[in-house]
């Protein structure tokens, strides 16, 4: 059932919705200058505590839907309306060795500014290294050998079922994507902070899926959820791979009480990668 339309076109798959859904509505993008808004998802009204149930029956359906289930972990987060392209745009191994180099002039730049005096006051404290150890960009990560798309959705269904118990992410929605990678760049996501667009989010989460089986699973405020199908094959790549991460979200390492070593081992057989922009 849909509670509420917002003025503006209706998307074909999301006129008419699958029966059966909990009390929600359609949502558009936000402060489009007073204009009628077309809306990009579906979500539900409530926190469900059966998202997850949801989640893999409404998966299941794609096919024949059109629509792809994504958990949020708030109804009302903001979209951005004029920030949506399609990831397919986005060069993802030149944008990251373009964002390597602005990495490595930041840097050697805090590198050159004199020490700051320790503040008696203050408790000292190490914060761990989270910044990558690479002297030059050593390419992405290499693909694994392929694993079947069902298996890759089997993990996709075991992590949103983990979003829901553990995180929780509990509001249930519907995006009108072939690919769960597209999602953020379909619906104008903001919770990078500004750190890339949506489009670009979008064209790293497809390199992703493309070698890794990663699913688009769950967004929170500031957060995507990631399930991955397959991983790096040894601790070479895992390093390769948590540069991607890095310069995709720096907070993730830098913010995550670990060096940036301990988090590239972490990705050795992690089924779900959490981005996280402060």
């Amino acid at each position: 059932m849909t509670s509420q339309n917002p003025p503006g076109a209706v998307p074909e798959a999301l006129r008419t919705l699958p029966a059966g859904l909990p009390a929600g509505r359609l949502r558009g993008p936000d402060g489009d200058g007073g204009r009628p808004s077309s809306p990009v998802l579906w979500i539900s009204d409530e926190p469900l505590d059966d998202a997850d149930v949801w989640w893999e029956r409404l998966s299941r359906l794609r096919p024949a839907t059109g629509l792809r289930p994504v958990l949020f972990e708030f109804r009302d987060d903001p979209l951005r309306p004029g920030d949506a392209r399609d990831g397919s745009g986005t060069e993802v191994e030149r944008r990251f060795q373009d964002e390597w180099q602005r990495h490595r002039r930041r840097r050697a730049e805090w590198a050159a500014l004199p020490p700051v005096p320790p503040c008696p006051e203050e408790e000292e404290f190490d914060w761990p290294d989270g910044s990558p150890p690479f002297d030059a960009w050593p390419g992405l990560a290499a693909a694994p050998p392929p694993v079947p798309e069902a298996e890759a959705d089997d993990r996709a269904v075991a992590a949103a079922a983990h979003l829901v118990r553990e995180e929780p992410l509990c509001h249930l929605a519907l995006v009108p994507v072939a690919r769960s990678a597209d999602i953020p760049a379909a619906i104008g996501w903001t919770g990078m902070n500004g750190r890339l667009s949506a489009g670009d989010l979008s064209g790293v989460l497809r390199s992703w899926e493309d070698r890794f089986g990663a699913r688009l699973v769950g967004l929170g405020h500031g957060t995507a959820f990631v399930s991955a199908a397959t991983g790096p094959a040894d601790l070479d790549e895992a390093h390769r791979l948590a540069l991607e991460h890095y310069l995709t979200s720096p907070d993730t390492v830098e913010q995550g009480m670990v060096t940036f070593s301990e988090y590239a081992a972490g990705l050795l057989g992690r089924p779900l990668w959490r981005l996280w922009w402060d």
